[in-house]
């Protein structure tokens, strides 16, 4: 949880920072490189790999957006570009593309990967009332491990 927030708030940070080498504020940029080398320090601890693709994937679109406006692109290309790099990402994690057995060459990745690509089936039997407050274990063990749960 504290990896997806650090994740979130990172950007923020990122940005601050550009903000303030541009306007040259510098006590402003030596607080804002710290903030930045602390939060990322703690993304690493924290060891969060859904956290570290999460912000990957923020900091590939405002990249490309950047890179769009730089150049004076036309805006319809930055949506489009923005939009395929997501349905690639989300294509990734999708059964499609075997992401699955790729996962599995990185040692300790297994359990992982089995967990997210059944969650996804999980997923779609709730979709619309959900499975209820801490109800995850119990649910996945019962109808995608059909380990009865007892308790």
């Amino acid at each position: 949880m504290m990896g997806g927030t650090l994740a979130l708030l990172l950007p923020f940070a990122l940005v601050e920072a550009i903000f303030a080498w541009n306007k040259r504020k510098r006590r402003l940029l030596i607080l804002m490189i710290a903030a930045l080398l602390l939060m990322g320090f703690a993304l690493i601890l924290t060891s969060s790999r859904a956290a570290w693709l999460a912000l990957a994937i923020g900091l590939s679109v405002a990249g490309i957006v950047w890179f769009i406006k730089r150049y004076k692109l036309p805006r319809v290309l930055s949506v489009i570009t923005s939009f395929l790099f997501l349905a690639l990402a989300i294509n990734l994690v999708s059964e499609e593309m075997d992401f699955h057995s790729w996962l599995q060459l990185v040692p300790g990745m297994e359990s992982r990967s089995d967990l997210l690509r059944n969650s996804f089936h999980l997923a779609r039997e709730f979709v619309f009332t959900g499975g209820g407050l801490a109800a995850f274990p119990g649910l996945y063990s019962r109808y995608l491990l059909v380990i009865p749960d007892m308790f």
